[in-house]
């Protein structure tokens, strides 16, 4: 306003129509809402409201408000509409009935003609996702709610047009569970200034609130994520510059006030605030927000920092996206790393399209438009102590070498910069997300992990690539070694018809020139006055690379944008390439770069800087789990020695991964105790044998007086013979220190999970039908890690092992050394080595067991796990340990009673066909034949068995789900205790439910993995999505008198899982 009344020429559109056609001109719409807004703040300031006025004049004025250059994009139309109309609300009451007139004939023109005529043909009207999309109708959206008191009948068109679309906007943006944005960080914004704005209106003029989207609530990550350190800059992902586009601030207090609520939304956009206000001047793109902000704003949110937030890692893995950054929204002068390997347009959409998830969503170049993106999978940005070192060249043509990333060569087929190629979708001002194969261009990061201060990050590129070039593997792994110091290995291989002579790596710096150094063998990054290096090695027998150091002017408006860069080219080797690259900042010296060993499975490099040596080994065979076991001594995909004794694996299994996870979690997810005795047998034998000695040499040597006394003989013989008998007795309660029917949970030791460097562990994982397994199903089916198998089709192959398929063939327990069954033995033993031989010439083959023999004959070496919703089995897991693999890995899941039984109830179909009653009965009937003295039967399933002999009623089925549970689960978790430590794992359904990433983590931590993001990614959307929901709390529809019963019969167990009653 102050701006406007000094120098009105400088914010008042031009009074000639020409002139405001002449250029693009979204900055008047976007000026005009907020100088609109301050005249109702200050109704009293006469000059700036009749400077708005004359400003609404000359808007409406116009003929049309198209730009002339672009007739046929609406954006800045859409700038114009959403704020003319906007000030046309907030001017309502001090306009002259000649100008309301005016104003809303100038509304409805714009709306009807430009935008929901267009809509019906143009690309945009059927597009999602993209800030075209959200502007456009959201401005459509706008004049609708304006224009519906005055001509309800077109309005009612234009408003139901722009809800539908952007309610499906949202609902694809909902299986986006990270919350990111395609676009990036800077067009972003664009984005979500539009999308936040649409929540705002439905739920204000259509009382529908969409606030409570899953996307909304990640989207606060997303942003901090991808804030440098000091707040006042951004991720140059995607088309970006420096800083927003849009807001953020506008967007950060929307969030807090209707999404988060927790006070760290208005905690970053303070500290964004305060940055822009000592660094930048302020834009026109930042003033439109500036009401928004005002309005949305809450105050008695009070600024909370999100790192204070107990559960924050400084390692945000974002798992849509392919991104993971750390250190996002710190101080000035934090390290600050990312990483980016991600498929186009993200994970989520590119899944929704192949499975055609929604009718609406008709393909991948009909309703969707990542033109934005950049061919940048497998870079990275560093920035050591907060300094930009390596940088990413921001807003531009969409070239590969503009990205941190690799091209190839010679290639045939470059649409630009021949020899050279680089990713798929290059060459333009836009990604021309519309080349064939590039729905499929499919990158992916591998490993993320952040231990003991370093982190890696590593990612596979090779499907960004076009298949005519003949790789096979384009792999770089980084390991961030200290806060000044980055190694990055880049493995390439190639497929023997490969043409490809050499490779292309760029590293890029905004500020400074690098200066190539040594012979080639580094460079140097001068800023002010501080010196940053890089240096470069290959393996013993490689071809020297060439070094070139460029600059690039990239056009932007008026001007350029340079950006600096260095390329090293290395000639490819027949089998594979290695480079290795050591970045440092000016704090560290690098005083030594060696290869110390380069195999077909990794590469060995030795670092020596400022008197400290690392020792790091990298896996380049990732996808194979025996071969990780065997060059890093874990199932993690790097190792780092350090000279001063230090080891990090950056692999699961790790102390303080475990016990942060415990510190937060219910106990209830727990290791076994084990079945140590209190006192090893010799001890008790021995002590034994001493008393008894020392009895009968006192006999000996006083036997004339002590056999005088009948009293004494008889005392004497009558306390060895009960010693002798209560000797069994106490040495079973010394082997079995927990009690019948329950069971102490304690807190994971985390020393005793380390899996054996010659095993690879296999995984059965143990529950009730019903109790989830689906959702286990998705940690481990569909990734190279395993071979995910259902233990009952398995069976079903081998029609003469009944016992093993049917899951009420006894009630028994069977402990280790119960050995009467060897071919049950040995079929567990096939399934866990060799579970094709299984799927081998047996039976009809099936699109499944096709399915599962290729899987196994890709990935030879993948972790066999196993689920089985069997009560049968349940029992049987100290035996089948004991019987088969002592690396076998337990996963027992258990689920609340109340919840697994109103999902029986409500499945008429599945508990029908099911018939628990019938085979319960007929169990029951040859229980004593099947159950002998090392195959005991457990007393759990007394009350069980009790319920056959009295005639029960169609009413009584819940009862009888709830005796199967409390038996089953009362009696599995004493038996458990049998298991040896360290090979089991107890999991709560509900835990998966409500901490599905905490959870997950755990449990590839159990088994020595990190959690793959892929596995995350598909996690989250089947629990957090409102697509792939699931039921939970389906148990609160059972009648009270139902829990009540329910409570009654399980309360004990479900007491010690530390499920808590609802009927007191």
């Amino acid at each position: 306003a102050n701006i406007a009344k000094n120098d009105n020429q400088k914010v008042l559109p031009p009074e000639s129509h020409k002139d405001f056609t002449a250029r693009w001109n979204e900055e008047y719409g976007n000026r005009l809402a907020p100088l609109a807004f301050y005249c109702v703040l200050r109704p009293q300031d006469q000059e700036a409201r009749k400077l708005t006025i004359q400003f609404m004049d000359r808007m409406a004025g116009y003929s049309s408000w198209q730009v002339s250059s672009s007739p046929l994009d609406e954006v800045p139309v859409s700038h114009s509409l959403v704020g003319f109309a906007t000030a046309y609300d907030f001017m309502y009451s001090v306009l002259d009935e000649r100008r309301r007139t005016l104003y809303l004939n100038k509304i409805k023109e714009v709306t009807e003609e430009t935008l929901y005529s267009r809509s019906m043909k143009a690309w945009w009207g059927k597009t999602y996702i993209q800030n075209h999309v959200a502007t456009n109708v959201v401005a459509l959206l706008t004049g609708a709610i304006v224009v519906l008191p005055h001509d309800s009948s077109k309005a009612t068109k234009w408003r139901d047009f722009a809800v539908l679309h952007l309610n499906r906007t949202l609902q694809l943006l909902d299986l986006v569970v990270d919350g990111s944005m395609d676009e990036g960080t800077g067009y972003g914004s664009y984005t979500t200034r539009s999308l936040t704005q649409f929540v705002f209106l439905v739920k204000r003029h259509l009382l529908a609130d969409t606030a409570g989207e899953f996307w909304l609530r990640q989207h606060f990550q997303f942003m901090l994520g991808t804030t440098l350190p000091g707040y006042a800059e951004i991720i140059g992902i995607g088309d970006s510059g420096h800083a927003w586009f849009y807001g953020p601030e506008s967007q950060l207090v929307f969030l807090d006030s209707f999404v988060l609520k927790s006070g760290n939304g208005n905690w970053l956009a303070s500290k964004i605030r305060e940055r822009k206000l000592n660094n930048t001047k302020p834009l026109h793109s930042e003033y439109c927000t500036i009401f928004t902000e005002y309005i949305w704003y809450d105050p008695s949110l009070r600024e909370e920092s999100p790192f204070e937030n107990e559960m924050y890692l400084p390692l945000m893995r974002f798992s849509d996206a392919g991104l993971v950054s750390y250190n996002g929204a710190s101080k000035q002068g934090k390290t600050f790393l990312s990483f980016k390997s991600g498929p186009v347009h993200g994970r989520a959409v590119y899944v929704a399209v192949e499975n055609q998830t929604f009718p609406w969503l008709q393909g991948w170049k009909r309703s969707l438009n990542p033109g934005h993106e950049h061919p940048d999978q497998n870079s990275f940005v560093f920035y050591p102590q907060g300094k930009p070192f390596i940088t990413e060249a921001l807003y531009g043509p969409k070239f590969t070498f503009l990205n941190n990333g690799l091209t190839f060569g010679p290639s045939t087929t470059s649409k630009c910069y021949q020899p050279h190629e680089g990713q798929l979708g290059e060459c333009g001002q836009w990604l021309d997300w519309k080349t064939p194969g590039i729905e499929h261009a499919w990158a992916e990061v591998i490993g993320a992990s952040h231990q003991e201060g370093m982190v890696f990050a590593s990612g596979e590129a090779v499907h960004a690539y076009s298949t005519k070039l003949g790789l096979k593997h384009v792999y770089r792994a980084l390991i961030l070694l200290s806060d000044d110091v980055l190694l990055v290995v880049d493995h390439i291989e190639l497929h023997q018809t490969s043409q490809l002579k050499f490779s292309n790596a760029y590293f890029h710096n905004l500020y400074a020139p690098f200066k190539s150094q040594f012979s080639g063998t580094s460079a140097v990054v001068v800023q002010d006055g501080e010196e940053f290096f890089v240096q470069w090695a290959s393996p013993a027998g490689s071809k020297k690379p060439t070094v070139s150091v460029g600059q690039y002017d990239q056009p932007r408006g008026q001007g350029f944008i340079r950006t600096h860069f260095l390329n090293v080219s290395v000639p490819l080797m027949e089998q594979f390439t290695r480079v290795v690259y050591v970045f440092s900042g000016p704090q560290t010296q690098i005083q030594k770069l060696s290869i110390d060993e380069s195999t077909s499975i990794g590469i060995r490099v030795k670092v020596r800087t400022n008197g400290k040596s690392y020792s790091a080994s990298v896996v380049t065979n990732y996808s194979d789990p025996r071969a990780r076991l065997k060059f890093v001594s874990s199932l993690g995909y790097a190792q780092v020695r350090v000279s001063s004794g230090k080891v990090v694996l950056f692999a699961g299994g790790h102390r303080n991964q475990i016990e942060d996870y415990f510190s937060d979690m219910d106990t209830s997810v727990s290791y076994s105790e084990g079945s140590s005795p209190r006192y090893p047998a010799w001890l008790v034998f021995a002590l034994l044998a001493i008393a008894m000695l020392a009895i009968v040499t006192y006999i000996i040597s006083n036997w004339k007086t002590w056999f005088a006394k009948k009293t004494q003989v008889r005392v004497f013989f009558l306390c060895t013979a009960l010693s002798i008998l209560a000797f069994p007795g106490f040495y079973y309660y010394n082997s079995n220190t927990k009690s019948l029917h329950t069971m102490k949970t304690r807190h994971l030791d985390p020393t005793s999970i380390e899996t054996k460097p010659e095993l690879l562990p296999s995984v059965f994982i143990s529950s009730l039908r019903g109790s989830g397994g689906y959702l286990l199903k998705a940690l481990f089916d569909n990734h190279t890690d395993f071979f995910y198998a259902d233990f009952q089709f398995l069976a079903m192959a081998d029609s003469k092992l009944e016992y093993i398929k049917n899951e009420f063939a006894d009630a028994c327990q069977w402990q280790p050394g119960y050995d009467t069954k060897a071919k049950t033995a040995q079929w567990f033993r096939t399934c866990f080595s060799s579970p094709q031989t299984l799927l081998t010439g047996s039976g009809q083959e099936t699109r499944e067991r096709t399915t599962l023999l290729k899987r196994r004959q890709l990935y030879p070496n993948s972790i066999v796990v196993l689920l089985s919703e069997s009560q049968n089995w349940n029992l049987k897991l100290p035996w089948l340990i004991h019987a088969t693999n002592p690396s076998v890995k337990v996963i027992y899941l258990v689920r609340d009673p109340r919840s697994w039984i109103a999902d029986q109830l409500a499945n008429h179909q599945s508990l029908s066909q099911w018939n628990v009653e019938e085979r319960l009965r007929t169990m029951f009937s040859v229980l004593g034949l099947k159950c002998n003295m090392k195959g005991g039967y457990p007393s759990e399933y007394d009350h069980l068995r009790a319920h056959f002999k009295t005639k029960q009623t169609d009413s009584d089925t819940h009862k009888l789900l709830a005796l199967l549970w409390q038996a089953n689960t009362a009696a599995s978790l004493r038996i458990h205790k049998h298991v040896p430590s360290g090979n089991y794992l107890r999991v709560r359904y509900e835990d998966i439910v409500d901490n599905p990433v905490q959870t997950a983590q755990t449990i590839y931590s159990y088994l020595g993995l990190l959690l793959p993001m892929s596995v995350e990614h598909r996690l989250l959307q089947m629990i957090k999505s409102n697509v792939f929901g699931h039921p939970n709390t389906r148990w609160r529809q059972l009648s009270s008198s139902q829990v009540s019963d329910i409570e009654d019969i399980c309360g004990d167990t479900m007491t010690q899982l530390k499920y808590g009653k609802e009927v007191s």
